[in-house]
């Protein structure tokens, strides 16, 4: 009887791993890499700090919708007008991101989901500069 054999040894590969799992092959020497994407720059100057309190300003109302729905759902929530703070990161896009409440009884909440939500869709105009965190006091059930 022939003696048995064992499988040929697994030998990694080099080439790159792509979705899937599948390899991708390497380049080919002359094969100019593609070039990567310009980087965004932009003139615009950093966001404007009274122009950011004005919108916030015209912003507090934003939240009415949410009072509506939480006195119908949760009115044990806003019995008497409550005041939180809403502190958001205002992107150079002039989108929002990272909305969180300083009060943690509504964090968990229908109320406090509604207002992180809107808050998401306000709207800012676009800038230059890094991402500014703003903080915004509005009383909810006013």
């Amino acid at each position: 009887a022939a003696p048995p054999t064992s499988p040929p040894p697994r030998v990694a590969s080099t080439a790159p791993a792509v979705a899937g799992g599948a390899t991708a092959a390497p380049a080919r020497p002359d094969e100019a890499a593609p070039a990567p994407a310009p980087a965004r720059t932009t003139d615009l100057p950093p966001r404007d700090p009274e122009e950011t309190r004005a919108l916030l300003a015209r912003y507090a109302g934003s939240f009415d919708g949410c009072v509506a729905e939480a006195k119908r759902d949760e009115p044990y929530l806003i019995a008497t007008p409550r005041s939180v703070v809403l502190t958001m990161t205002i992107r150079p896009s002039g989108q929002v991101a990272y909305p969180t409440l300083d009060d943690a009884q509504l964090t968990g909440t229908a109320l406090g989901a509604c207002v992180k939500r809107r808050s998401t869709s306000l709207a800012f105009p676009e800038s230059g500069g890094e991402p500014v965190r703003v903080r915004l006091p509005i009383t909810l059930g006013r």
